[in-house]
């Protein structure tokens, strides 16, 4: 089982982004984009569209369709949809940084665009304060 993502790029309020399928986690996906340091290397990272990880399995490949990236007017819009196909984190490229959050409601990343070296660190302490899946 796959722990589901969210990956994008927000200009303004818009945001474009894929859907991952494994290994969504800060420590996984999280740590991975931090590889990304422009936009120009994002929007090349999420050109081919929905995949399985962030190194391999696109699902276009595979014959699939409705796979390219999608595009959001807000991030409220971006996040009903990261929670509607049950991804539980996302990351976002914005003015030169990544943010993340997760879905995980009582988490105080929950609905937040949250600088990704801060967010390890709030969910370290939550995971500390009680059990967490990672």
């Amino acid at each position: 089982m796959g722990t589901r993502s969210f990956v994008g790029v927000m200009v303004g309020d818009k945001c474009r982004a894929i859907y991952v399928h494994y290994d969504g986690y800060l420590s996984g996906v999280g740590a991975e984009l931090q590889d990304y340091k422009t936009q120009a290397e994002v929007e090349e990272l999420i050109a081919d569209g929905d995949r399985s990880s962030l190194t391999d399995g696109f699902y276009k490949e595979r014959g699939e369709t409705g796979v390219n990236p999608k595009n959001y007017a807000t991030f409220a819009e971006l996040f009903e949809a990261a929670d509607g196909c049950w991804a539980e984190w996302y990351y976002v490229f914005k003015d030169g940084e990544w943010y993340c959050g997760n879905t995980y409601s009582g988490s105080k990343l929950c609905k937040t665009l949250t600088p990704y070296a801060e967010a390890c660190e709030v969910y370290k302490a939550e995971c500390e304060a009680e059990e967490c899946a990672e």
